[in-house]
């Protein structure tokens, strides 16, 4: 396996996510995912993986707050993520996946959401701590969050809670302390 780089995107970077994005989204337009990295500043939200000057695995970490008890506590939705088919089964999405985590860390939000694509991908987010279930808090983008997706020919505006089944990680004991500990069945799901 070749040495992996993972940093967050530069400026310069737009054209090779454009790239990647159409190689593993074929169902997203050119311009709609130019739309999506117009109205997103990559350089706090693209994840990248990086085989010397090539980017083999991107994914997004979107703005979104977890509510509990009318407090709002600062999350990640993890979107787009993918790695290009010619360098999977690497482990470079799972270096991405913990770069992450540090990242959701370093910028002091409280835990990590996603929605696989697929029910293959549960298995897949769990072998990374993810923890699948039906959500236990309410989960907000901002009304300003850009979100491609197959029932919309451009993109969406989330500016509702999004449900159903999800999976999460922690990033901080603080949040499960302080959003879920005492949730019954998030707390169940821990083993508390």
């Amino acid at each position: 396996m070749d040495a992996c780089i993972c940093r967050m995107a530069k400026e310069e970077d737009r054209e090779a996510l454009l790239s990647l994005w159409q190689i593993c989204f074929t169902e997203d337009t050119p311009a709609d995912i130019r739309a999506f990295l117009s109205l997103t500043d990559i350089t706090q939200q693209a994840c990248c993986a990086f085989v010397g000057d090539t980017l083999v695995s991107m994914l997004f970490l979107l703005p979104a707050v977890a509510v509990h008890e009318q407090t709002e506590y600062p999350v990640h939705y993890l979107y787009a993520g993918c790695t290009h088919p010619s360098h999977r089964g690497r482990r470079y999405y799972g270096f991405l996946l913990n770069f992450a985590v540090q990242q959701t860390q370093k910028q002091q939000n409280h835990a990590i959401y996603l929605h696989p694509a697929e029910d293959k991908l549960f298995d897949y987010y769990a072998g990374f701590g993810y923890r699948r279930g039906i959500q236990p808090l309410p989960l907000v983008l901002p009304k300003n969050a850009v979100v491609l997706g197959p029932q919309e020919p451009f993109f969406s505006y989330f500016g509702v809670g999004i449900e159903g089944e999800c999976m999460w990680i922690p990033v901080t004991e603080t949040a499960l302390t302080k959003a879920m500990g005492h949730c019954p069945a998030f707390a169940s799901r821990l083993g508390n």
